[in-house]
């Protein structure tokens, strides 16, 4: 199948049985529940109704939510196939979310490959990842994959975000006290990346209306250095120094 969009702005295509969901968790996660209430609310997702809220609370009948906190392991999943065995009634709907779908590890994913590409009728499955590339082969191949869009905006307050968003020079003393005092994790990186790569690609859009070659040829640059780092993603505790090395990158543009 491996469908790809820009973005999920409309109501979920039941003909495909698998959806994956690319994005920061917290965007994900709020598509999802919005997609759920869509589907669900006899009111076209009203937000404001018992249906609504049981989907935002993770408390409705018809939808089975997974949030690891480590790797999936298979004990997890069997609610999942529990759940699976009951025939469902005509034109009845279950959804499963599963969260962290970058999660699961390769015999996880293998034991739900038959079911997720031909579950029984009205079963239907969603996958939440923050990056493509940590879901499984065999997974993102079932699915119709959703990107979803960063808004930069919401990131300008972050301590980090101006020493990455101009070429101007920044003191290198000064940048490590604020990666001291910013505390980023290795998840806070990941959206962080994105937002700064949402940002220099709209750069270059604007460099190029305006036919500036310097600010075309700068965020170029910036745009293959932050879309090699959303390749990429900081170790456990390595966080610190996967920004220094950032900075340095940046600074060399």
């Amino acid at each position: 199948m491996d469908q790809s969009t820009e973005s999920l702005t409309s109501h979920i295509d039941t003909t495909i049985p698998a959806h994956l969901l690319i994005g920061s968790s917290d965007a994900a996660y709020k598509r999802a529940v919005i997609l759920l209430q869509q589907q669900l609310c006899q009111e076209n997702g009203c937000g404001g109704c018992s249906t609504c809220r049981m989907i935002k609370e993770q408390q409705h009948a018809s939808v089975l939510w997974f949030h690891p906190e480590k790797n999936y392991t298979r004990d997890q999943l069997d609610p999942l196939f529990a759940q699976l065995a009951f025939e469902l009634n005509t034109n009845e709907t279950f959804f499963f979310v599963i969260e962290k779908a970058d999660f699961l590890t390769a015999a996880c994913a293998n034991s739900l490959l038959k079911s997720v590409e031909e579950p029984p009728r009205g079963y239907h499955f969603l996958f939440l990842a923050e990056r493509l590339s940590g879901v499984v082969p065999t997974i993102r191949s079932r699915c119709a994959i959703h990107h979803l869009s960063v808004n930069a905006s919401s990131y300008r307050s972050h301590p980090l975000f101006d020493f990455f968003t101009s070429t101007t020079f920044h003191d290198p003393a000064v940048f490590t006290k604020a990666l001291d005092q910013s505390g980023i994790t290795e998840r806070e990186s990941v959206e962080l990346i994105d937002a700064l790569l949402s940002h220099w690609i709209e750069a270059y859009r604007t460099a190029l209306m305006a036919e500036n070659t310097q600010s075309i040829s700068e965020s170029t640059h910036a745009i293959d250095l932050f879309s090699e780092a959303h390749s990429k993603q900081p170790m456990p505790g390595s966080s610190k120094l996967f920004w220094r090395d950032l900075f340095l990158e940046i600074k060399a543009i």
